[in-house]
């Protein structure tokens, strides 16, 4: 869902072509991007959509000076946030000659999609799937993963809180979760790394995302004025849910921490301050001492793309997240804290 995890996956893309040898008959490969124009996850879309375009850009040009007749191309279906669609999407560009498929971002999606299209072996890269659940599937090595899963995410998280609190022993967090592959994984993930440092856990609470108000579950969620939350929910929800917290008066944004798919780079305007402002979270995302993040991070700023900040890989040390006002560029957009060490 983001510009540095996409790193991974579109430069995977885009070398892996660059690098094949030369050969007399050329080779059209045709990359099919399954975007999140619509649906909960829409505020990644177009990192995305330009993420790839950069890659395939960058791959056609060194193929050129390779001598190499290779050529990529992309192509584009929005999967709109809904499973059904997303399987529709990603038939309608195997229709079109897909090559491989990039996305999509939920892992309700990402299921439909390789249970429905795996059989035709197309190669699928996941650039933000990191629900356990994914690893279930018998994709045949048709499914390659670029951002570490969401086991490693719950660790990264319990450190997170840790090093916020300076202590586990005995420390109450409140958790609440979409109902979904991911957050229901993700909680239990935290729960249990929580639980083995000597921690407590209130609840979990969980919600169903289409329901119309959140109000009893934000009330369970600050019941016994905990040390800390961890709410794992995505932008479009926790407009909602965060509303919902801030009417209990009882809620502290400095108290909260979220996982990776709440690690927007600005802010929904939808969403309370009071629901936001100085919570912490965790994302994953790509070593930036490696020649591939150099050259795509060339790549990003000559193209004049808005800059999202560096975040170090869940799975070493998880760097940290603060949502702050910053009105000279944009009035609330995420800003590093400090990165702890891993767990």
């Amino acid at each position: 869902m983001r510009r540095n995890i996409l790193v991974r996956a579109a430069l995977v893309a885009g070398l892996a072509i660059a690098s094949i040898p030369a050969r007399a008959d050329p080779v059209n490969l045709t990359i099919g991007k399954l975007l999140e124009v619509t649906g909960p996850l829409s505020d990644t879309g177009p990192s995305q959509d330009k993420a790839v375009k950069l890659a395939v850009e960058y791959a056609n040009e060194q193929a050129t000076k390779a001598g190499v007749a290779i050529q990529a191309k992309d192509i584009a279906a929005d999967v709109q946030g809904d499973p059904q669609a997303a399987l529709s999407a990603a038939r309608s560009l195997i229709d079109q000659g897909a090559s491989c498929l990039i996305g999509p971002s939920i892992t309700p999606e990402s299921i439909a999609i390789a249970n429905g299209v795996t059989i035709q072996k197309r190669v699928t890269i996941w650039p933000t799937g990191t629900s356990m659940r994914l690893r279930t599937i018998k994709d045949e090595g048709t499914i390659f993963r670029t951002v570490p899963p969401d086991s490693l995410q719950a660790l990264a998280l319990a450190a997170g809180v840790a090093d916020k609190l300076g202590t586990t022993s005995g420390k109450l967090v409140s958790v609440i979760y979409r109902n979904e592959p991911y957050g229901e994984g993700l909680a239990k993930g935290f729960a249990a790394a929580w639980e083995a440092k000597g921690g407590k856990i209130q609840g979990p609470v969980v919600f169903d995302p289409a329901q119309a108000t959140f109000d009893s579950e934000a009330s369970q969620t600050v019941a016994s004025n905990p040390d800390a939350y961890v709410i794992i929910d995505y932008p479009d929800t926790y407009a909602k849910l965060g509303a919902a917290l801030v009417r209990t008066g009882k809620f502290d944004p400095t108290k909260a921490f979220v996982a990776d798919a709440l690690a927007f780079s600005t802010v929904p305007s939808n969403i309370p301050p009071q629901a936001i402002e100085g919570m912490r979270g965790t994302r994953g995302g790509t070593p930036i001492g490696t020649d591939a993040y150099k050259i795509f991070d060339d790549l990003w700023q000559k193209a004049g793309v808005l800059s999202i900040l560096p975040w170090t890989p869940i799975v070493s040390t998880p760097q940290l997240f603060v949502s702050s006002p910053q009105p000279q560029r944009n009035p609330r957009t995420l800003r590093p804290s400090q990165t702890t060490s891993g767990p």
